[in-house]
């Protein structure tokens, strides 16, 4: 809850932001450029990484790796779709968690 919660302060309206598997979260940011997105990522990262969760009246640091990506989709374009951007967020997201998590990497 503690990620998806710091996640809804900072996401907009219009926005997407949903669970993918156990631990994993997609967000999906319309009109937004890649920097734009790093930004978010990295800011939600740090909120997330400053929280303290209580899990079962213990508390603990949680920490958490993001993998951007991005596409321009115009009306009517199915050359980008969730089945194409996903493998890409999911190769960034693997390389975060290579270089040592708790960090935001892009692939373009």
């Amino acid at each position: 809850m503690l990620v998806a919660n710091t996640a809804k302060e900072y996401i907009r309206e219009g926005d997407l932001l949903g669970r993918y598997g156990g631990e994993e979260f997609i967000v999906c940011l319309p009109n937004t450029d890649l920097p734009t997105a790093y930004e978010l990522a990295d800011v939600i990262r740090g909120k997330v990484s400053e929280s303290i969760a209580e899990v079962n009246g213990e508390k603990i640091s949680v920490t958490c790796s993001f993998g951007v990506t991005h596409a321009s989709i115009e009306a009517g374009d199915r050359g980008h779709s969730i089945q194409t951007l996903m493998p890409r967020a999911d190769q960034a997201l693997y390389a975060a968690k290579k270089n040592g998590r708790n960090c935001v990497q892009i692939i373009a």
